[in-house]
């Protein structure tokens, strides 16, 4: 009976942590394979623990909420669930840090995430946490340069672009109507009120 129940508690060990394997992208485990021991490599490091948000939305429907208490609780649940489950994560990090086998992390709420810059040791030991559940190479974001147009021309801006054309706006031009006078509402991160477009 006793062997019976090892055995047991050996299969239900596998098989958790078989199922709890953090998730690795192809571009991280590539770029750990290209690193050599004492490379930093940027991570984005997801926590297995989310807030849910489309069960909060639900709720917040049938008790007709408003947009304050929307902005109010999700907020702060997404920071309360970032406090208590990024603990021993930022100790740890914290701990090699100090070693230097860490050079910087930062720690996020809205999606409970840390991004750690660390060498491929700590990479591929965050691999085996059971708090955590993907893992994927930081990219790093650049500017579009600005582009100098040549003799103070422009080129192409008497022609349609192609998502007018696929919504067959300008047949509608072509009738004469333009919007002309009418109010426009942009949903969006912000309008800028002397855009060309919107004179």
């Amino acid at each position: 009976m006793k062997r019976l129940s090892t055995i047991l508690l050996f299969l239900f060990v596998y098989t958790s942590l078989a199922f709890s394997q953090v998730e690795v992208s192809t571009r991280l485990q590539q770029a750990l394979a290209d690193a050599n021991p004492d490379d930093y490599i940027r991570t984005l490091v997801l926590l297995r623990d989310q807030v849910d948000i489309a069960a909060m939305d639900v709720q917040f429907y049938a008790e007709k909420a408003t947009i304050q208490r929307r902005a109010y609780e999700v907020i702060t649940l997404l920071q309360e669930k970032a406090n208590t489950t990024q603990v021993n994560l930022l100790n740890y990090l914290q701990e090699k840090s100090l070693s230097g086998d860490v050079f910087q992390y930062q720690s996020f709420w809205i999606s409970n995430m840390v991004m750690v810059e660390a060498k491929p040791q700590i990479i591929n030991e965050l691999m085996t946490r059971l708090d955590l559940v993907e893992m994927d190479l930081d990219g790093l974001l650049e500017l579009d340069r600005p582009v100098e147009a040549s003799d103070g021309e422009v080129e192409g801006t008497e022609s349609v672009e192609p998502g007018i054309k696929i919504i067959n706006a300008d047949q509608l031009w072509a009738l004469g109507i333009t919007g002309q006078g009418r109010l426009v509402m942009g949903h969006d991160t912000g309008v800028h009120p002397n855009h060309p477009a919107l004179n």
